[in-house]
């Protein structure tokens, strides 16, 4: 039986087969901290450029959705080692509401890492 590890493994492989860049790969690291998990206010995750970790909150969700996570800070990470200058000024400054360059970033991860999760998703899924 899989582990996460072998997922996680498998999904920075995936990334580098597709052409995302993502090496040098950062840390993970798994919050396994029990939260409310009915409250849609509390963090699912983040990348810290600085430190180069993504860091999962664990805690009462389905391994899934925290996988799904770690695609989306993936290619945050991705963002960072292409446009480091654009990535670490937008993802600094204001709120999403506030900072256009901040939504586009978090547009793009949205989209290509919930694309690039389904497309490895469906890599076990027979037609």
């Amino acid at each position: 039986m899989k582990t996460f590890w072998d997922y996680v493994l498998e999904i920075e492989d995936f990334y580098r087969r597709n052409g995302v860049q993502i090496d040098p790969v950062p840390q993970v690291k798994l919050n396994r901290t029990e939260t409310d998990r009915f409250n849609p206010f509390i963090p699912t995750a983040n990348y810290n450029p600085n430190t180069n970790v993504i860091s999962l909150y664990i805690g009462g969700r389905h391994t899934k959705d925290i996988l799904r996570s770690f695609c989306h800070e993936l290619i945050h990470h991705n963002q960072y080692l292409t446009d480091r200058r654009g990535f670490a000024s937008a993802a600094t400054t204001g709120a999403l509401n506030e900072n256009e360059r901040l939504a586009e970033l978090e547009g793009d991860a949205y989209r290509r890492g919930n694309l690039m999760f389904r497309k490895w998703t469906e890599t076990y899924t027979k037609p």
